[in-house]
């Protein structure tokens, strides 16, 4: 009977330390999954987003990319400087700044 009982135990203490092992495993496994998805998230952003400066010089809105100067359009309004972005640059986000959003009057 002792023999038994020493048994059920061992057996329980063995199913809940595998139990434990197994969910220390799956959370490994998804946390570097999710590593690896936010990774690949942050890169295809970064290749489909430029960042931008708006300057204001009179009523024409001129655009450059923040990072080298270099003049990527204009615009009378910004619908047309949109529109002249979306042309030039398809499928690619824009990113300026909140300060320089609110110079040229856009927020």
């Amino acid at each position: 009977m002792e023999l038994v009982i020493a048994f059920a135990i061992a057996f329980v203490l063995g199913f809940v330390f595998g139990w434990v092992q197994r969910e220390r495993y799956a959370k490994k496994v998804v946390s570097s999954m999710l590593d690896d998805l936010e990774t690949d998230m942050v890169n295809t952003i970064k290749e489909n987003t430029i960042p931008i400066k708006i300057e204001k010089h009179g009523e024409a809105l001129y655009v450059f990319n923040s990072e080298n100067d270099e003049f990527m359009g204009q615009g009378m309004t910004r619908d047309e400087l949109e529109k002249e972005l979306a042309k030039r640059f398809p499928n690619k986000k824009f990113n300026a700044t909140s300060e320089n959003l609110k110079e040229v009057g856009f927020i």
